[in-house]
């Protein structure tokens, strides 16, 4: 198991901008961990895909941010994973990391869910803006008589 920081499973933490960041790779999931941390973000690493479901079930997170190639299941399996599970209390916005950067991975991608895709290696500078801007940003309210996407969410409601 492998979590940061001192969260606990509860409502006023589920409220605050908790993000997922899902590697295998020790390296990348210190330093993204480090990235956002540093910046005053909440963070839960997992280094697998059951373990990065098993934590998005538990801290309801606004963002997730995974690898493509992980263990157990792949980053797009999570993500298909999360968005056919109708039991979540919000779908959390999800940027992928990959090393293949193929008009076939993105569209891969695409159908399983993904908000947006990163090629490795990544900037971590501008990695770190869109968090920023993610999570950050001021609710979106629809116009009258329009609704969301069903099942999802903006990552800050």
């Amino acid at each position: 198991m492998t979590t940061t920081g001192r969260l606990e499973s509860s409502a006023s933490t589920a409220a605050a901008a908790v993000t997922v960041v899902v590697d295998d790779s020790p390296v990348v999931l210190r330093l993204l961990t480090m990235l956002l941390e540093d910046q005053g973000f909440q963070v839960v690493g997992a280094c697998d895909g059951d373990e990065a479901l098993a934590r998005i079930r538990q801290f309801s997170p606004g963002l997730v941010v995974i690898d493509a190639t992980i263990p157990k299941r792949s980053g797009y399996e999570v993500c298909e994973a999360l968005r056919a599970d109708l039991s979540l209390a919000r779908q959390p916005y999800v940027i992928m990391l990959t090393a293949g950067g193929q008009s076939a991975d993105r569209e891969r991608a695409e159908r399983s869910g993904v908000d947006e895709f990163m090629t490795k290696p990544f900037s971590p500078s501008k990695l770190l803006d869109r968090v920023t801007e993610l999570l950050s940003a001021p609710p979106v309210v629809a116009a009258a008589g329009t609704t969301p996407p069903p099942g999802r969410t903006p990552p800050w409601t």
